[in-house]
């Protein structure tokens, strides 16, 4: 897909890395690497897949790492705003190549 072109133009993704301005802009203080946006992250409070060089799971309770969804790496993040949801979490789904190449995200969230 990288020659796709979109209206005549290339086309852009938004999937900045974690540490990314975009991210960190983002993500709640405490997710890591600076990070102070309004913004939960559906896969950010499972210590099984935090990154522990930024975030170690005995003293973080959310990390912007989480959940492989394209091979070794999580490109996918679902972002909610943190004043209207809480209790979110996410699993990575089994890849199905007949949906997505990715991993999709299974996420629940209450309000």
């Amino acid at each position: 897909m990288a020659g796709r072109r979109v209206h005549g133009r290339p086309r852009r993704r938004f999937q900045p890395l974690p540490t990314h301005r975009h991210a960190v802009a983002l993500l709640p203080a405490g997710a890591g690497d600076g990070a102070d946006g309004a913004f939960t992250e559906a896969d950010e409070s499972d210590p099984e897949f935090f990154d522990a060089t930024v975030c170690p799971p005995a003293t973080t309770s959310a990390c912007r790492s989480g959940e492989a969804t394209f091979g070794a790496k999580k490109l996918d993040y679902l972002f909610l705003s943190a004043p209207h949801f809480g209790g979110a979490s996410a699993d990575a789904l089994p890849l199905d190549t007949a949906v997505s190449d990715h991993n999709l995200l299974r996420v629940s969230a209450t309000t």
